[in-house]
């Protein structure tokens, strides 16, 4: 009786996990909603939760006909927990980013209220940022998270240190904006840190200098392919090792003007 009772809650724990999983994936948006990118950019996401949910999230919508809003986040903690406040992170920071005028208002807003009773003391490391599609300036706060790369057609590649510190933590420590132009062809890669700290079996971690070679060798290919590259990269250095940690990418060029 107490063998058939574990195997029970085991089962109904397994079958809440996966119902957070599936509701969890209906948070990360897709490319085909994105019609006034066609033409304009190329785009591509993906997430690989080291358990069945995880704290990564990655984000993108239209503000308005001509601005594009990308965020990508790390909640500290893994599991139900992070989760939980990912779903939290995600829905706060749309509304903001909808509501503010710019991008430094939107985090300050949203890291406002993420700090309001927050009795579980969690937090997020952000990047946001917000394309203008006709010109290709980008606008961006980048919130205690891993420095996006800039790759440049020639191969060089430029980062985007962090301006502020995480969402969550203190309600009165707003971040500074910064902005970049992205040209034609130039191509912008957000990452976690799963990545990066990435562990093989002989407990070393992969780190920047082996992402950004992967980056300069695939400037050519598909933004699909970049990221299919990087995690072949991170799975060729683990050796099998356990993944410890969610994986999150996104990589977007500005296709050349015609």
């Amino acid at each position: 009786h107490r063998f058939s009772s574990q195997i029970l809650d085991k089962r109904r724990q397994h079958d809440e996990l996966a119902s957070a999983a599936i509701i969890q994936q209906s948070f990360l948006p897709k490319t085909s909603n994105l019609a006034a990118i066609e033409g304009v950019l190329e785009l591509h996401a993906e997430m690989r939760p080291a358990r069945e949910v995880g704290g990564d999230f990655y984000d993108f919508f239209m503000l308005d006909a001509d601005h594009l809003a990308i965020a990508i986040g790390d909640i500290c903690g893994k599991g139900i927990a992070a989760s939980l406040f990912m779903a939290v992170v995600v829905t706060v920071l749309r509304t903001a980013a909808h509501e503010e005028k710019d991008v430094a208002s939107t985090i300050a807003r949203a890291n406002a209220v993420l700090c309001r009773d927050n009795a579980s003391s969690m937090f997020a490391t952000v990047f946001y940022a917000v394309l203008n599609l006709r010109t290709g300036v980008l606008e961006y706060c980048n919130c205690g998270h891993n420095a996006p790369f800039l790759v440049l057609p020639s191969g060089e590649t430029r980062s985007f240190p962090a301006t502020g510190l995480p969402l969550a933590l203190f309600a009165d420590r707003a971040p500074a904006m910064a902005s970049v132009t992205l040209n034609h062809s130039d191509i912008l890669v957000l990452f976690t840190d799963g990545v990066t700290e990435a562990m093989n079996l002989s407990q070393e971690e992969l780190g920047e200098a082996a992402l950004i070679e992967t980056l300069a060798s695939s400037r050519g290919r598909s933004v699909a392919e970049i990221i299919s590259r990087i995690f072949s990269t991170v799975d060729s250095f683990s050796q099998g090792a356990e993944q410890t940690d969610d994986i999150t990418c996104i990589a977007i060029r500005r296709r050349p003007s015609i």
